[in-house]
Parts: C-alpha cells; structure tokens; sequence
C-alpha cells in the first residue's frame, strides 16, 4: 500500500527487487539444470545454494553478463575463473569448474566457502542486478580471514553496481573489515528498534566480549557496578549479590564468552574506564574446588588488573549455585527445620555420590590445566582432597545439587523458585567486601 511507483518496483516478476542470500556452508556435489521459472522461485525462497550452478551457466552464456562477472571475480579474486556448460540433449549435471591463476582447473564444489560465499554473491548480483541486496549472517561458516574477503567483494559489488546491502553480522572480524570501506553505515538493533551507531571499534569490543546484548543498557545506564560472570544462567549470581548488599538497580551482570578470561578482562577493564570512568569492574568465578592456595595463586594472574576500579570474586563454594543448597537457606527460604534440611541434603549427596565425584574430578583436572602448566607435579592429588573418600557438601557441585534439590522442595508442594532469593545464609564477607 502507498507509492504506486515503487509497488510496480517490487513487484516487476521479470525482475528482482531484492535478494535474500543466506550463509553458505558449501553446496552440492551435483545440481540439475532447472527452468528459469524454478531457479527464480527457489532463489525467492533464499535456497540460493541449491541453483548456484544454474545461475552460473545462465551467465556463461550471456556474453554481457559473463564479463561483468569476471570483471567482478578478478578484482577480489585475481586469476581466477569460473567455467559452466551444460548440453541439453546430452548431460544430466551442470559441470561448474574454478580456473586457477596456474592454469589448473578444480570442480566448482571442491573450492572453499570464501571464494565460493564470493562466487555466490557475485553471480547474483551480475544475473538479477537487485537494487537490494539481503544479507544474513553470511560470515556463519567463514574463517576470520575470508570474512574480510567477503568485505571486499561487497565493496567491490556496491562500487560497481546500482544496488544498497542490507547485512546482519555477529562477527567482530567481518564488523572491523566492514568499517574501512567507504560509505558503510553501522547500527544495532534492540527491541525492534535501530539506532545509529558512530564509534564502530566499541561495538566491535563488545560485540568480542558478548556484551553486545547490553550495550544499550550499558552505555545509556546509570550503573555502579558492572559483574561480569562466566554464568550463562545469571538468577542465581543476581540473588547473591542482592544478599550481599548489592544495588541491583545500579548493578548490571552480563556474560563473557571470550576463550581467555584474563585477556577479556583487560580488554574489559580498558573499556569500561574510558566509556563510564567511575564504573567498578567485578569478574566473577567459580571456586571450583580449589585450595586456598590454588585461589592465591590465581589472583596472582589478575594481579596487574586489580585496582580500585576492577577486582576478582571469587566464591567461598564450589559454584554460586552450592549458596542456595545450604541447609540454612533451605531452612529460611522453605521453613524447614534445620534438621530436615540437613537430612535432605545428606540425601541427595548420597543419591549423585557418582556423578559428583566425576564433578569433582573433571574440575580438579581443570585446575590442573590452568595454574599447573609449568608444574603439574605439584598440583595436589585428587584422591588426597577427599579425605578417607567421605564426599561432604564442600566436595559437591552446587549446580547438580540444585536440580536435586528443587525436585525435592517441590515433591513437598512448594515453587522452587523460592530458593532463588536473598536470606542471611548467602551472606558473603569477601563479596560483600566489594560494595
């Protein structure tokens, strides 16, 4: 409804308005030729991988087409060329082949998904000529490498075409090669809305932290404390700081996905003081049955970050999870009694015996690999920490202990949900030392 000119536009069945190409991942080893009518539906569709082929050969044999292709395909990549024939009274399979900048020739289908993400977008773009051009994710299956490839061959497309990209990215690396090519526009989207965003290297840092999700809140709130938890599931951590005296409307918790902690912290903490200086930084981790020694000697890894705007939490527990299966929790959260409570934690203890010595063992191997590097001889023995195999409340996993738990609490007709607030057991000196 509205502009009749632009409805003739869009809706011109000779001609594509816009194309939906989807990532690749690679396409098929065979592909029959099909009718001009079926490849346009298909490619409508976004099966764009299913017809590469027969959009190839159509080019091939359009002089005008097959040189504006190859024009686009030596600028991102020189020397190489693509060859498609197809014999209707003969062959079955369209045979696609890649010329090398040697001379060689491979099958179209062996080639890697940069050159073929970039053949894709190129054949597109020469057989419809699109005024739009829709681009989902198309770095999903892409090495950090071709993603840049792919920058390139967009800039390549958009210089030498009448045609606008629209593209959604979750990629830093496709993020920062899109910023160096003229023209680029950057937003973000929350809640169905977009707003505009000028400052492409901070999007780009938080978009590597996992924080991206946040950034609104982040640079638009008025918050005191930033928690930045290895925790996906982040209830039981916001319950926690509530106990210990936390604001939690000046407090935000997001999660880090980054594969080196003390690395993203620093990125993080110089982030954060240049954006919302008098921001204080607390990075939360799990105890995971370490020693007090092993926690000393971890706080030695953070040592050059720890200052008044950044600290480390870690729990006096195996996870945050084990605070809320105390008995003195469930004796105030649930009204039991504390004996009741005990028995039904010695209970459930008893009932995953196994699959919490596995626990144990796997993180302690964990332990091992992080601070034991240069010595694992002197990483205490595993048996050792269990003394006389008597597993306790200290030795167990709080996580698997809350799936037990819960199911108890609600056998007894109650929302397990009550377990996840504030009571005085939860209370914390060295957490409640960060306020």
């Amino acid at each position: 409804m509205g502009d009749p000119q632009l409805q003739a536009t869009i809706s011109d069945p000779k001609k594509f308005f816009s194309i939906y190409v989807p990532g690749l991942a690679g396409i098929s080893i065979r592909e029959e030729y099909r009718s001009d009518l079926v490849v346009n539906n298909g490619i409508a569709r976004g099966d764009a991988n299913l017809y590469l082929r027969n959009v190839l050969l159509r080019i091939q044999r359009d002089a005008i087409k097959r040189a504006k292709f190859s024009k686009l395909l030596e600028i991102v990549f020189p020397g190489h060329t693509v060859h498609t024939k197809f014999d209707n009274d003969n062959d079955l399979w369209i045979a696609a082949e890649v010329g090398l900048p040697d001379g060689r020739l491979r099958p179209l289908d062996t080639s890697g998904t940069g050159f073929l993400q970039a053949v894709q977008l190129i054949a597109y773009i020469t057989n419809y000529s699109p005024q739009l051009l829709l681009l989902d994710e198309p770095d999903a299956h892409l090495h950090p490498n071709n993603q840049k490839l792919l920058a390139q061959t967009l800039s390549a497309i958009v210089e030498e075409n009448e045609v606008q990209v629209i593209l959604a990215t979750h990629s830093r690396h496709l993020l920062d090669a899109l910023s160096t090519i003229s023209g680029s526009v950057l937003y973000s989207a929350n809640d169905g809305a977009l707003t505009k965003r000028e400052n492409w290297g901070d999007m780009s840092i938080l978009m590597d932290l996992g924080a991206l999700d946040k950034s609104e809140l982040f640079l638009a709130g008025n918050y005191r404390y930033l928690v930045w938890t290895e925790d996906a599931e982040q209830k039981y951590l916001t319950s926690l700081l509530a106990g210990n005296g936390f604001p939690l409307e000046q407090t935000m918790v997001f999660s880090y996905k980054t594969s080196s902690k003390i690395d993203a912290a620093a990125m993080m903490a110089s982030f954060v003081s240049r954006i919302r200086p008098g921001v204080k930084l607390i990075i939360h981790r799990d105890r995971d049955f370490m020693t007090d020694a092993e926690v000393e000697r971890l706080k030695q890894k953070y040592t050059h970050l720890q200052n008044a705007a950044i600290s480390i939490m870690l729990t006096k527990f195996s996870d945050v999870e084990a605070y809320f299966s105390q008995p003195e929790h469930l004796c105030e959260r649930a009204g039991m009694l504390l004996e009741e409570a005990q028995a039904l934690l010695d209970d459930v203890i008893r009932e995953l015996n196994n699959e919490l010595v596995l626990k144990f063992r796997d993180k302690r191997e964990q332990v091992k690999r992080d601070l034991y590097k240069t010595d694992p001889d002197n990483c205490p023995d595993t048996v050792s920490l269990i003394p006389a195999g008597q597993l306790l409340f200290s030795h167990s996993l709080g996580k698997s202990l809350m799936k037990k738990v819960n199911a108890r609490i609600q056998a007894k007709g109650l929302n397990p949900n009550i377990l996840i607030a504030p009571s005085a057991a939860l209370f914390d000196a060295e957490i409640r030392a960060l306020l």
